[in-house]
């Protein structure tokens, strides 16, 4: 049976004054929330710093404002190719 998941993460550190930077977004899977987004997280890990960085986790804060971008240029393709993912509709493709 598919679950809706909900992710939320903050940053960690005051952005500006007394505010933190938070994200979040919610997918459907059948799958663990453990082993649900690897692919997109793999594929995103290989377009921000490359094939041989070394990179297992995707964190902004080690990444430059070009490898944010890529990153943020390529999600929408990444994520709908995503087979973890419960998909009824592939908007923009």
């Amino acid at each position: 049976m598919a679950t809706l998941y909900v992710c939320v993460d903050e940053s960690g550190r005051q952005d500006e004054g007394n505010c933190y930077s938070v994200a979040a977004c919610w997918f459907v899977s059948e799958r663990r929330p453990l082993d649900a987004l690897d692919s997109t997280k793999d594929k995103l890990i290989r377009t921000m710093f490359g094939t041989q960085s070394g990179v297992s986790e995707l964190k902004g804060s080690k990444a430059n404002t070009d490898a944010v971008n890529a990153g943020i240029g390529s999600l929408r393709k990444i994520v709908y190719d995503d087979s973890s993912l419960e998909q009824r509709s592939s908007p923009g493709r």
